[in-house]
């Protein structure tokens, strides 16, 4: 369909069609009418939504290549979807139908059970209403919980945050696990609705040149690299008597949270510690310090990360630290200071975070990493659409007891190495 034409009316094979365009709300007009025109951004979100669809049908011996021209085409689409509402917006044709399609998906979000999912999965039953609407409207099956699911806005935390207050019903105490630093470490997070993904950067870019007149300027090759990364798989298991099964659809707050809080702290540890990978095992090892750092020597290192480049001021610099470090700076006194290096540190840089996941001190030593550039998208956490639950009634059966398993697919990379220093700090 070209741009500014008129969509043909849904025929009686293609409920669906009707179905999306007057529940979404995506297009808006003064009659509000099948016939009236619809706007570039309403064609774009039709024609990621058939893509979606051939997306989430591909059997399972589906050529590699044809899933990633697919999924390829798939994010192609997407931007060319965001451009057409920046544009609209910008001659306030699109805010009406992008306002109608978020407050339809936030409906969808707001009636959202996950406990009801979890008691699907259990009682071996398919998930109906609001649930099985939602699940539909990102292509997952029905024991699936969408990743929005579980964020802020939607009466859970978000995903790569451990700030917030946890909110769970009266009588339930929360399981308590490490703070996550991923956001506050700049890690980027997006959803990858299948395949693999792929995140080319930039490393060489255009030379410019001051020829003088007539003469002529050499030629600059950019250099891209590019990130290719496959799903990773984390889970988290719940143990529950048979007797208790009952009770799932009463406890959505206490599930979303503790499913959260599980899976976001593997990821918090895959991101900071995975083998070669992670903040703080990229790259070459730091220095051993042969003696306890100073106070100079903590300055030293967060303004030693202020480049010019990725960073242009102190404030532009964070540090996440492990919690024997950090009560080591906050005892040591800068020469001619009054206040501690942590406080100086944390008035004037772009902040300090202990991380839970921190590996403890060895021989008075551990590790952290410096953040340069806070909103630079130097690395990134790719989350895989929906997280799987699935039931194993054997391991437990003789206790009277069934395991369920919540499965996300995620996985990690630095893009830009040079956006994060590692240092060693020795406490005494």
């Amino acid at each position: 369909m070209m741009p500014g034409t008129i969509p043909p009316e849904p025929t009686a094979g293609q409920p669906w069609l009707q179905k999306y365009f007057t529940r979404s709300k995506l297009f808006t007009t003064t009659e509000g009418s099948w016939g009236d025109v619809v706007k570039k951004s309403v064609e774009k979100a039709l024609a990621l939504s058939e893509l979606r669809g051939k997306i989430n049908d591909l059997a399972e011996d589906t050529a590699a290549e044809d899933r990633d021209r697919l999924t390829g085409e798939y994010r192609a689409l997407e931007s060319e979807y965001r451009a057409a509402l920046i544009a609209e917006d910008d001659t306030g044709e699109g805010r009406t139908s992008r306002d109608g399609q978020s407050a339809e998906l936030r409906r969808m979000l707001d009636g959202f059970n996950v406990g009801k999912v979890f008691q699907a999965a259990s009682n071996h039953e398919q998930t109906e209403g609001a649930e099985r609407e939602l699940q539909q409207h990102f292509g997952l099956t029905p024991h699936s919980i969408p990743i929005e699911a579980l964020r802020t806005e939607h009466r859970a935390a978000a995903t790569f945050t451990g700030d917030e207050p946890n909110a769970v019903p009266k009588g339930i105490i929360a399981q308590v696990f490490p703070q996550s630093v991923a956001n506050f470490a700049g890690v980027m997070g997006e959803t990858v609705p299948t395949g693999e993904a792929v995140h080319p950067v930039i490393t060489t870019g255009a030379t410019v040149h001051r020829p003088a007149a007539s003469a002529n300027a050499a030629e600059g090759t950019a250099a891209i690299t590019v990130s290719t990364l496959a799903p990773r798989r984390i889970q988290a298991s719940f143990a529950y008597a048979r007797e208790d099964a009952a009770v799932f659809g009463g406890l959505d707050a206490a599930l979303r949270m503790n499913l959260r809080d599980a899976l976001q702290d593997d990821m918090d540890d895959y991101i900071l510690n995975s083998t070669d990978v992670g903040l703080l095992q990229f790259g070459t090892d730091p220095t051993n310090p042969t003696a306890a750092t100073d106070g100079a020597g903590y300055l030293s290192a967060m303004y030693g990360a202020v480049d010019g480049t990725y960073s242009g001021a102190i404030s532009d610099v964070r540090m996440v630290v492990g919690s024997a470090i950090y009560a080591h700076m906050a005892s040591v006194v800068p020469t001619g200071r009054d206040d501690s290096a942590l406080d100086i540190l944390s008035a004037r840089s772009g902040g300090i975070r202990v991380g839970g996941n921190v590996p403890a001190y060895a021989n008075n030593r551990q590790d952290c990493v410096i953040v340069k550039g806070m909103n630079a998208d130097n690395a990134v956490a790719p989350l895989w659409q929906g997280i799987s639950i699935f039931q194993d009634e054997f391991t437990r059966a003789e206790h009277g007891e069934v395991k369920l398993f919540a499965v996300m697919l995620m996985n990690f990379a630095v893009l830009r190495a040079d956006g994060y220093t590692r240092h060693r700090f020795r406490n005494a």
